[in-house]
């Protein structure tokens, strides 16, 4: 699974994560959006969330290695594994109390699970190959 994206995007998703993580919270905290209008602001903050992953996800790394395209795909396997796992447990969790995390979807729950797994295999993997240099 190869890249998709050039180098600069990836600092650019993780940018547009954070704005639309902390700026719909900040508008409301201000008064700017009212309760009516929230919702929308959410959906469309899920919606930027997923692609601002999408984009951390499939952009090209900087020194990126031949064996890269591997970790991308397992991360994709291992992410998308957990994201099961995890929206799972939130529907357990909300088969026995409804009102407890009622507002969490799990499509943006798989991204961030995605993009963990592949951070912490490339990380895994750029230290294994310090350790080999070193012997």
């Amino acid at each position: 699974m190869r890249h998709l994206f050039p180098v600069y995007c990836r600092p650019v998703g993780y940018l547009l994560a954070l704005l639309s993580i902390f700026l719909p919270m900040f508008l409301f905290l201000l008064g700017k959006i009212d309760n009516e209008g929230f919702l929308t602001y959410k959906k469309v903050a899920e919606f930027l969330i997923f692609f601002s992953l999408f984009l951390v996800f499939f952009s090209k790394q900087t020194k990126e290695e031949i064996g890269e395209p591997k970790l991308r795909l397992n991360a994709l396997i291992w992410g998308g594994f957990l994201g099961v796992v995890l929206s799972s447990v939130l529907f357990i969790i909300r088969m026995f109390e409804p009102a407890i995390l009622s507002n969490i979807t799990s499509l943006w729950i798989c991204g961030i699970c995605i993009v963990f797994c592949l951070e912490l295999f490339c990380k895994k993997a750029f230290i294994e190959k310090r350790m080999r240099e070193r012997k």
